[in-house]
């Protein structure tokens, strides 16, 4: 599938620091530059949750984000009314008792909310993480995505699926 312009992608943190490490700004420049163009038409997006966890390392990646802050959406009160919902469904995915930020569950509320948007524009909203399915004592981002419905990707599928070569 090629140039999918109807597709927006919200993409968790092990996405971001999976292509840092796999695909690395001085040695994909071009891979880079296509983020930014998903970035710039608003088809690349995170929750602002993603960049609490991303600024805990104040690396290239963090400040790559930082200068496109565009992507971040900010937590809205309808995000706030689906989270609580996925912690009742998914109690195991968050650990409460951590004193960092979970961006998890805010990237799955953002996703389900894109995908109503899209889906009235015949688009679609795709999760981007390099999460494995868990289980059900610790169930990850897939498995969440598949109770709700919502498409699942991994970076090289969304380069897959964009068409794009390198």
């Amino acid at each position: 599938m090629f140039q999918q312009t109807n597709v927006v992608y919200c993409v968790d943190t092990s996405a971001w620091t999976g292509m840092k490490r796999g695909y690395p700004f001085k040695s994909f420049p071009s891979l880079w530059n296509k983020l930014e163009t998903l970035v710039t038409s608003v088809r690349l997006i995170s929750p602002h949750e993603v960049y609490g966890e991303l600024e805990k390392q104040e690396d290239e990646l963090f400040k790559w984000v930082r200068q496109r802050k565009q992507l971040l959406k900010k937590l809205d009160e309808e995000q706030l009314a689906i989270v609580p919902e996925i912690l009742i469904n998914f109690p195991k995915l968050i650990n409460s008792q951590s004193e960092t930020p979970v961006a998890d569950p805010f990237v799955v509320a953002l996703a389900r909310l894109e995908t109503r948007n899209q889906k009235m524009l015949g688009g679609e909203c795709i999760v981007v993480s390099q999460e494995k399915p868990g289980n059900i004592y610790k169930p990850k981002i897939p498995d969440v995505c598949s109770f709700y419905g919502i498409k699942h990707f991994s970076i090289v599928d969304l380069i897959v699926h964009e068409g794009w070569t390198f």
